[in-house]
């Protein structure tokens, strides 16, 4: 058997086959993405609300995911539960990968018009930093590549 309140993040992550390194690669593949729309040109003024209404679903939902973390902290947190925390860090990588999956049907970033690339960027950096932050709550290092 296995004590549950004795196990430590990690090992909890792996018990439900939601791993650490599932965790990492996600990271990882969000700042390569971000890195290949190479975002250079500061964007001035608000995106075309169009913009937004025309994200994949995926990266919708994962975007009110986002809106939700210091809740699912502070309820992991007072419950002494960081599988809450894991959990849903798992949540978010699965909608991004499935976003992720969808590949070749997808406009390139880097072809995008200058206020899609900004909308994708931030949107993409909401992500990748609430999945780092919790990683770090949870001691899950962020390798620099895999």
């Amino acid at each position: 058997g296995c004590n549950v309140e004795q196990m430590d993040a990690g090992q909890m992550l792996d018990a439900s086959q939601q791993s650490g390194p599932y965790l990492q690669y996600t990271v990882l593949r969000i700042k390569k993405l971000l890195e290949q729309s190479n975002r250079t040109a500061a964007f001035e003024g608000q995106p075309d609300p169009q913009v937004l209404s025309k994200l994949p679903k995926e990266l919708k939902f994962a975007l009110y995911e986002v809106s939700r973390f210091p809740g699912i902290l502070s309820d992991s947190v007072e419950s002494r539960a960081p599988h809450i925390l894991a959990e849903y860090l798992y949540n978010i990588c699965s909608l991004f990968n499935a976003f992720y999956s969808q590949g070749k049907k997808l406009e390139r970033i880097i072809d995008m018009s200058p206020d899609q690339q900004y909308v994708y960027g931030e949107v993409l950096n909401a992500i990748s930093t609430v999945i780092k932050k919790g990683m770090a709550i949870l001691n899950i290092d962020i390798p620099e590549k895999m």
